[in-house]
């Protein structure tokens, strides 16, 4: 997949562009975009895409200058520039500066757009391939070392093969597994799952680019909505990792308007004694879910208890959210919520012991009021327990309570409060 660049500072254009062909089908993939030249140039320098396509008037640094600016930095890099009418004579002045091709942009139909992007794939096939092939063949196997050093189950005669072969030091540098983790922004109920692979695979770009300007050594995969590494120097400070991470958090909400939470292990001399205390990175993984935006974690921030959700909670909870919905009382049931999800939080819970919990709760509760729910077909209601079993992070949960909440309010109003007092008895019951 070749990656793509937009610049125009004209938002509808941008938007117009991307709408407009199915990319993917055609091998291409848009990783960012900007309105400005200076803009444009740092996030090529950032993101290295395959095709910048450029605007030519724009405020700041116009299109002329960013496409000299690129085809210095790298030559290889295709710029395809926009044009109108009375803009020839720049887009002459573009193609000079080896410019591959211009689009008049109030011509522009799919077909020449696909047209074109034909074109520029077949160049970029010819000069890249044989590279791209053994580029590829290399991050397969980093990624197949990266995987058999994170399972328990590999035996470490296969880990120091692997480290052998990748010319990894296996004890003598300092070592740590760092982990980036997007769930709090990436979720279905906000992207595609086309749109959410594209910004996962642009942060992993990111991320490498990153590595590779500071000469780290890494292994690195994209998991789901994060991003996993392992990471080697011969000399590795916290303050080395808090930037690694600092600079991430800061380029992503840049560039893709999203935040990211973070894990780090602590740093060891022998790459097999940081495997020893996986345990640890994979439990504070877990516990991004109740992470705020920015945070990342270490071992001086958590501590993982050992505690379960029978020994840390009682029915108090709730008891206290069922009288408040019957006292229709949202700012109560607002404190119950919250003081929940700190407590999930507080006491380490394990995420999916925690969405279990809370999904029985909201079981518990729909059978209590259930007498207000059976007057409707196709009950919403019903879904929330399974809703909150979907989660991956606590204030989506959150809001699938308070949002589980006010529908309940709304069908208590609807039904007539007085309803209520025939089912205190059955109350009762679901309160011990």
């Amino acid at each position: 997949m070749y990656k793509v660049l937009i610049v125009d500072d004209e938002m509808i254009v941008r938007i117009g562009l991307k709408s407009m062909i199915d990319w993917n089908a055609y091998e291409f993939e848009i990783i960012g975009e900007s309105g400005n030249g200076e803009d444009a140039f740092n996030k090529f320098l950032t993101l290295k895409p395959d095709l910048v396509i450029t605007d030519i008037k724009m405020p700041k640094k116009d299109g002329l200058w960013l496409t000299r600016k690129i085809k210095e930095t790298n030559k290889d890099t295709q710029v395809i520039v926009l044009t109108c009418y009375d803009e020839f004579d720049y887009a002459r002045e573009a193609l000079k500066f080896q410019a591959s091709d211009y689009i008049l942009k109030a011509e522009l139909e799919e077909d020449d757009l696909v047209a074109t992007l034909k074109r520029i794939k077949e160049k970029l096939d010819r000069e890249g391939k044989k590279e791209e092939s053994h580029i590829q063949v290399d991050i397969k196997k980093e990624e197949l070392a990266l995987g058999r050093f994170l399972s328990i189950e590999k035996s470490e005669e296969d880990v120091i093969k692997d480290f052998s072969n990748l010319n990894i030091p296996i004890e003598g540098w300092n070592y740590c597994c760092f982990q980036l983790d997007f769930s709090i922004s990436l979720h279905e109920g906000a992207y595609s799952q086309e749109q959410i692979k594209s910004m996962i695979l642009a942060c992993h770009e990111l991320m490498i680019n990153k590595l590779e300007e500071e000469k780290w050594i890494y292994l690195i995969k994209p998991f789901g909505n994060s991003i996993t590494c392992f990471l080697a120097k011969e000399k590795i400070h916290e303050r080395d990792i808090k930037l690694l991470f600092e600079f991430i958090k800061k380029s992503v909400e840049q560039y893709f308007n999203i935040a990211v939470t973070g894990v780090c292990t602590d740093i060891y001399s022998k790459a097999l004694v940081l495997r020893a205390e996986i345990d640890w990175f994979y439990k504070a993984i877990d516990y991004l879910f109740y992470c705020n935006p920015g945070e990342m974690i270490t071992s001086k921030v958590y501590h993982p208890k050992g505690k379960n959700v029978r020994t840390a909670f009682s029915q108090e909870y709730k008891k206290d959210w069922i009288h408040s919905i019957e006292e229709s009382d949202l700012e109560k049931i607002d404190e119950i919520l919250l003081k929940l999800i700190n407590e999930l939080k507080t006491n380490n819970i394990p995420s999916m012991d925690g969405k279990l919990y809370i999904s029985h709760m909201l079981g518990d509760i729909i059978e209590r009021f259930e007498f207000c729910l059976a007057q409707d077909e196709g009950e919403k209601i019903y879904e929330y327990p399974k809703y909150s079993l979907n989660t991956n992070h606590m204030s989506s949960l959150l809001q699938i309570m308070r949002d589980f909440s006010k529908e309940i309010l709304e069908r208590l109003e609807v039904s007539g409060t007085e309803k209520l007092s025939l089912f205190n008895t059955k109350s009762e019951r679901l309160y011990r």
